[in-house]
């Protein structure tokens, strides 16, 4: 049983069982031994009034007593106005363990329905954001799909999902999901379009946001940071350039260091292999023998200034030279 589950019952158990007590204790109220001796007077000085093995309750001998006025004058006055008295007390004590039993059977129901009723009802809430490119371990960065993860409960259904900026209050266009899938992918080309800031060490603050038939939930804000792309340009010629970028634009006067390496096809020819040190002002660098360079095997290893999970690498070769 699960906790909620239990307390929703326990104001039911203790009402029934505080109910089942009441009566079991009963009969050691006040007047059930009034009762007793008034019955004893009774069969004493009018036995013919009662049968000898009738049992007869208070309320009963009461009833008795009011419509013979000679059985009062036999048990006496106080007996008879105690016996009312007891009476009165039982039936008060009677209502209200009546409806305290009630009352807590009640609650009892009102908690198993606003149970049953939050257990239909959406929640979304352990949202994260996090880059697929494996080069980012895990840092969200505006160059990569970014993956738009949550947990759910309650029943599911179809929602929206976006990107936002905080900032602008810019969005992205809307993805439909089932709320149990608990995740979405935003490409780079869906979510460009609302970020503004887009110079070297900024960020922009988003957030996702998720709308339900008849909620929207929204994760914490996150810092998404300006990434940057190492561009290794060949042409036809097997002229080769490399330029630091953002966007379509180069990062003016950015000096870095990186390692490019790109293999060769036979292993009597020697990798390509550029670096550490690459300036702005990088000078054109001829290939030789180009069609014997694995151009698609091309890779990259960032060193600094910047942090190395926010940059990438990108190879445009002319198709010439794959032949």
């Amino acid at each position: 049983m699960k906790p909620f589950t239990f307390l929703a019952a326990l104001p039911a158990v203790l009402g029934f069982g505080g109910f089942v007590l009441y009566e079991l204790l009963g009969t050691h109220r006040a007047g059930d031994e009034i009762t007793r001796r008034i019955i004893e007077k009774l069969r004493q000085q009018a036995p013919n009034s009662i049968e000898k093995d009738q049992r007869l309750t208070s309320s009963q001998v009461e009833r008795l007593l009011v419509g013979d006025q000679n059985l009062q004058e036999l048990i006496g006055k106080q007996d008879f106005l105690l016996l009312q008295q007891a009476l009165r007390q039982q039936f008060i004590t009677s209502l209200t363990v009546y409806s305290l039993a009630v009352v807590f059977c009640g609650l009892s129901v009102g908690l198993f329905v606003r149970h049953a009723e939050a257990k239909k009802q959406l929640q979304i809430d352990h949202w994260s954001v996090a880059s697929m490119d494996p080069a980012s371990d895990g840092l969200p960065v505006d160059l990569d799909p970014l993956q738009i993860s949550w947990q759910s409960t309650g029943e599911p259904e179809d929602v929206s999902v976006y990107l936002e900026n905080v900032q602008t209050s810019g969005r992205t266009d809307a993805m439909i999901a089932p709320s149990s899938t608990n995740t979405v992918r935003f490409v780079p080309d869906s979510y460009h379009k609302i970020l503004q800031n887009r110079q070297l060490g900024q960020t922009n603050r988003i957030r996702a946001v998720m709308q339900a038939r008849e909620a929207v939930f929204a994760s914490n804000p996150i810092e998404l940071p300006v990434g940057i792309t190492i561009l290794t340009v060949v042409d036809a010629e097997a002229r080769l350039t490399v330029a630091a970028m953002i966007d379509h634009g180069r990062i003016q006067n950015y000096d870095f260091e990186a390692k490019i390496v790109i293999p060769s096809r036979s292993l009597a020819r020697a990798s390509v292999s550029i670096g550490p040190s690459i300036p702005f002002r990088f000078p054109v660098r001829r290939v030789n023998h180009p069609n014997q360079i694995d151009w698609d095997s091309a890779k990259g290893i960032y060193i600094k200034p910047d942090d190395p999970r926010l940059v990438r690498f990108e190879f445009l070769v002319d198709s010439s030279l794959k032949r």
